[in-house]
């Protein structure tokens, strides 16, 4: 793929497999990825719309590093020009690519037809909303565009007319961003800059966009493993939203520095029973929190004090000190441990029980049986 950057610069969306030659996933990917961009040309032929392509990184090497491809083969989709953070692993089948194409062309934004519909968005995911004059406009057809490539962070809602007047009535349009812990639109932000102009746009939106606490599912999970950062999980009850809020808020407000080296997400306590099965919890334990390394898990005392000022830092400072990994290994500190009489008389050391057991997660990252790695450390 010689014309890489002016392909992907031209074409609304360019799904590109990246491979190696002497690579057997990546031969065994070969003639379903043909067979897949045959059927894309008959579907939508039309020029700018869908290109498949595919980007040898043994010969070009440089566009390999550029986007940061680790194992082959590995299949990322570029919208705009812009590639889309999450990279393709799904089946690999024409069945299974062509749906995928398929719903990356759907439009991104949903629009609000009444008043009262903005009552009803989910609150748990971050949200933009555009309150629009028309949907032939330059405004919107940027919006649409950075929608597209942000859809998988956050949800996009859009009002025309008479609809957006009633409710923010302007001679311009305009963008509110409501964070996914926004229950009044007094907490909105709204977009100050040129709404034509994409790269304003888009910085703006994909800052706003960023979750510092993301939510762990059976579907992401090989994609978070991959970061290689350690993880900290609030595990929930799915209908005790209070406490997944609360660790967000909490999150935001005292660890967002610490984002670079420790991953923060939320899980359903119910569908991931089986790790906390391994440290001994099970639902009537939720919520419960959580370090894993993918060595071990550690487990945070008690979650109802995560709101003491300073007590979740200091759980992962002991990580990142080593201590949690010490204590796995020998026990509590002393000072921590407790006592009780032994029969003659005198005091005797007991050691807390251990709650500290291998990972659950560390089979999670990328499979050896699914991907060539570049090198042996993956």
């Amino acid at each position: 793929m010689n014309n890489f950057d002016s392909r992907i610069a031209s074409t609304e969306i360019v799904f590109v497999n990246f491979y190696a030659d002497w690579c057997p996933f990546s031969n065994l990917l070969a003639p379903i990825f043909e067979e897949t961009a045959n059927k894309i040309e008959k579907e939508f032929g039309q020029a700018g719309r869908v290109v498949l392509g595919r980007v040898d990184c043994v010969k070009q090497g440089s566009i390999a590093s550029r986007y940061k491809v680790n194992k082959y083969p590995t299949l990322k989709l570029f919208r705009n020009g812009v590639t889309v953070k999450k990279e393709y692993r799904g089946q690999r089948s024409p069945q299974a690519l062509m749906k995928y194409i398929r719903n990356e062309l759907k439009n991104p934004i949903q629009q609000l037809h009444e008043l009262n519909e903005v009552l009803k968005i989910d609150v748990s995911n971050r949200v933009f909303i555009g309150y629009m004059r028309s949907n032939m406009s330059k405004d919107f057809d940027t919006y649409q565009r950075v929608a597209g490539i942000l859809k998988d962070e956050c949800s996009f809602y859009v009002r025309f007319g008479n609809v957006s007047s009633q409710s923010h009535p302007s001679e311009h349009d305009i963008i509110e961003f409501r964070p996914d812990y926004a229950h009044s639109i007094d907490q909105n932000d709204k977009f100050t800059g040129n709404i034509d102009n994409f790269g304003e746009l888009f910085s703006w939106t994909k800052t706003k966009c960023e979750n510092v606490v993301r939510q762990i599912t059976f579907e992401n999970a090989e994609e978070l493993a991959e970061e290689g950062l350690p993880l900290l999980i609030l595990f929930h009850h799915p209908s005790n939203t209070d406490s997944s809020s609360r660790f967000k808020k909490l999150v935001q407000r005292e660890l967002a520095k610490e984002r670079q080296s420790i991953n923060f997400l939320t899980a359903d306590g119910l569908k991931f029973s089986y790790p906390l099965h391994r440290v001994g919890k099970s639902r009537d334990d939720l919520p419960i929190i959580a370090i894993d390394s993918f060595q071990h898990m550690y487990l945070f005392p008690d979650a109802k004090q995560m709101d003491i000022p300073g007590k979740l830092k200091q759980f992962i400072t002991d990580f990142h000190s080593g201590k949690l990994h010490q204590e796995y290994h020998n026990g509590p500190d002393p000072a921590n441990r407790t006592t009780r009489k032994a029969k003659g008389g005198g005091v005797v050391n007991q050691k807390l029980p251990k709650k500290h057991l291998e990972s659950a997660f560390k089979k999670l990252a990328p499979s050896s049986s699914r991907y060539s790695f570049v090198r042996d450390e993956l």
